[in-house]
């Protein structure tokens, strides 16, 4: 049986018509959906917060401040995403709220974090506290410095507020 120049054409045409779609699917140029929330950068410009200090973790956490203003900014990324700016000078105290669960291998017993949270609590006792997620085991399954990241924070936090108390000295004329 001989293939003839017709029956090799065709069948070349049948596959490229076959494999258009897919084709298609591949080389066209991806749109773009817009995020739900805007950029890290965009959301401190749209509220003119320029950060002196800002730190990233797994992609999916960012904590700034501006040093001038006394303002922190956090923002979760993700499925939900999270947008917070919090005037420092309102803050009376900064505390850790971390939660473990009791895990049992064998006959050893172990503590396992399931959330640590960066707790801001306001001067005003009406206003409420206002939690910052930095380490969540729903959407991160293993930790690795979210504990030390959170210590330390918390502690620049304090000290911001301490600070922020103690009068000016100026000097005698």
């Amino acid at each position: 049986m001989e293939i003839t120049t017709a029956e090799v054409l065709l069948a070349s045409a049948g596959l490229l018509l076959v494999s258009l779609p897919y084709l298609i699917h591949i080389y066209q140029p991806r749109k773009k959906d817009k995020p739900a929330c805007p950029n890290f950068e965009e959301f401190t410009q749209s509220k003119n917060i320029h950060l002196d200090k800002v730190q990233s973790w797994r992609n999916h956490y960012t904590l700034g401040i501006d040093l001038e203003k006394n303002i922190l900014v956090y923002c979760r990324h993700g499925h939900f995403p999270v947008q917070t700016v919090v005037d420092l000078s309102q803050v009376d105290h900064v505390s850790l709220d971390s939660h473990f669960r009791e895990i049992k291998h064998r006959q050893e017993k172990r503590q396992k974090l399931e959330y640590l949270d960066l707790v801001l609590h306001f001067k005003d006792s009406k206003k409420g506290s206002k939690s910052l997620p930095i380490y969540d085991e729903d959407e991160v399954h293993h930790l690795a410095d979210e504990y030390a990241i959170a210590k330390k924070w918390a502690s620049f936090i304090q000290n911001r507020i301490s600070t922020a108390y103690l009068p000016e000295l100026q000097w005698a004329v």
